[in-house]
């Protein structure tokens, strides 16, 4: 049971109203203006009304994450692993953080940053055990 009425609403389900944000051309010298993000009074236009009436009318509006955010969250997780992955990850996080503040990644940037970290060192390791050359004949099975 939960002592309050709280709803929480996925991202998601607003992605379109971010979508429609345009950009216009301002002024003589043509500089491209991005139209502000929604604001809660826009989001919860969006929502049906009885939907909205069950809970309370606070909405909480978690903005977009932005490059210092994105490189807080690369410490605290190289923090975090072995340390043969840290080179490799650090320097494939900081390469694609401008991408993931354009297509407003999230946390999805550390998963796919952490697979292809895994990837790339497991291609190295692949590497180097296929450039080894065994000094002595490997052990038949008795």
């Amino acid at each position: 049971m939960l002592q309050n009425r709280t709803f929480i609403i996925g991202a998601g389900a607003f992605q379109h109203l971010w979508e429609e944000r345009t950009t216009a051309r301002m002024g003589f010298n043509h500089t491209m203006d991005q139209s502000p993000a929604p604001d809660a009074n826009a989001l919860a236009r969006t929502l049906p009304r009885e939907l909205v009436n069950r809970f309370r009318r606070e909405l909480l509006i978690l903005p977009s994450l932005t490059a210092e955010d994105y490189h807080r969250m690369l410490d605290l997780a190289v923090a975090e692993m072995p340390d043969a992955l840290r080179k490799t990850f650090l320097s494939l996080g900081r390469e694609r953080i401008k991408a993931a503040i354009e297509m407003q990644q999230g946390c999805r940037f550390l998963e796919e940053l952490m697979l292809d970290t895994l990837l790339a060192h497991q291609a190295v390791n692949q590497k180097a055990l296929s450039n080894m050359i065994p000094t002595s004949p490997l052990p038949t099975g008795s």
